[in-house]
């Protein structure tokens, strides 16, 4: 059993007002009035002008690269320590991903092998700001743009992350989020796309209305309900408080281990993370790694290193056939690095606990 819970799941004391107005207008399918309402907020919070709410995270990938007119035996580069819901809505689009090593201590592209990647059939790029971790993308967009490739962001776990200001999710073409419940905005199920281009945001909304049914369109059906709306629009207020409990939780670690050999995650200058999860990088070899992951493991601190059984996506069963080359920074990070639980419902005694099990392991290690 776990000491340290890993999955927060948050309430808002608006949930059931919200979710009762929702009941109340009685069309609670994906064309009720009360998703304009979400998504005018969402729009309003993440300083994007046009928003669409989607049944799921996947969903809103899959409608994003329907959008860009990625098609079946297009490719579509993403970095290989992506989770596996980022790379899925590629094949479903019938797409190939190519995956794309990363610079060291950050989860974005190598640049280098991007350019090595690009090709004629190279038709998106995806980006993942994986624990709610900014990424340099100046130099990404810059070779992108050369090669007239579009930028997706998969902002799953970035809800609030910061870059000069600006929201993750506003510097692509198209910004993809899930609102799962683990999430920093969460409706159970659900999430939503952002963009700049009303022609893009047009077109993922007809196709994810199944085409409008017009019999001429094709189209699927990944509309969110009206419910899960009224969930969004009581706890999007909240993701300000999440940042900054999760924020405050990161630095009590890191001042606990500052004299220790486990050094943080570097974070982008002028950033602010959202500590989805807070990545530590361990000091050891691959082996004494896994050993310090299982040994928190065991103590009831989770790791979703551990529980996802993190790897880069060309080991995975699934997409050994995309398999081109290693990617070396990729894997020396994955086997250097962990996560520990932030959110919210830590208590500061379970911070504490958290430090002392850390140096008692350095210390057998």
């Amino acid at each position: 059993m776990k000491i340290i819970v890993d999955k927060y799941l948050h309430s808002s004391p608006h949930d059931l007002k919200n979710i009762k107005i929702a009941l109340d207008e009685k069309k609670l399918s994906g064309t009720s009035e009360y998703i304009t309402n979400y998504e005018e907020k969402l729009a309003e919070y993440f300083k994007i002008k046009f928003v669409v709410a989607q049944s799921s995270g996947s969903a809103a990938l899959h409608s994003a690269l329907y959008a860009l007119n990625v098609k079946p035996g297009d490719e579509v580069v993403l970095p290989a320590i992506s989770p596996l819901p980022t790379a899925l809505p590629i094949i479903t689009a019938g797409a190939i991903p190519i995956f794309v090593d990363i610079k060291p201590d950050t989860f974005g592209f190598d640049i280098t092998d991007l350019k090595k990647k690009l090709t004629k059939k190279t038709k998106a790029a995806i980006l993942v700001p994986l624990w709610g971790y900014p990424i340099d993308y100046t130099e990404t967009i810059k070779v992108l743009k050369k090669y007239n490739v579009p930028l997706i962001e998969d902002c799953a776990q970035s809800h609030g992350t910061l870059i000069n200001g600006m929201q993750t999710g506003s510097f692509g073409a198209v910004g993809c989020w899930s609102t799962h419940d683990r999430k920093l905005l969460s409706t159970g199920e659900g999430g939503f796309i952002a963009t700049k281009d009303k022609k893009i945001s047009d077109k993922i909304r007809q196709f994810s209305q199944l085409g409008y049914m017009n019999n001429i369109d094709y189209g699927v059906n990944y509309k969110l309900s009206s419910v899960q709306a009224a969930l969004g629009v009581s706890r999007l207020p909240d993701i300000e408080m999440h940042v900054e409990k999760r924020t405050a939780n990161a630095r009590l670690l890191e001042k606990g281990l500052i004299d220790t050999e486990i050094v943080p995650l570097p974070i982008l200058e002028n950033s602010r993370p959202n500590y989805y999860g807070f990545v530590i990088k361990l000091p050891f070899s691959k082996e004494k790694n896994k050993k310090f992951i299982n040994m928190l493991e065991e103590r009831g601190i989770p790791s979703d290193m551990l529980q996802y059984k993190y790897k880069p996506l060309y080991k995975r069963e699934l997409f050994k056939k995309y398999y081109k080359d290693k990617c070396p920074v990729t894997e020396n990070l994955i086997d250097s690095i962990t996560t520990l639980p932030v959110h919210p419902g830590i208590k500061k005694s379970e911070i504490s606990y958290m430090i002392k099990q850390i140096k008692e392991i350095l210390k057998e290690l």
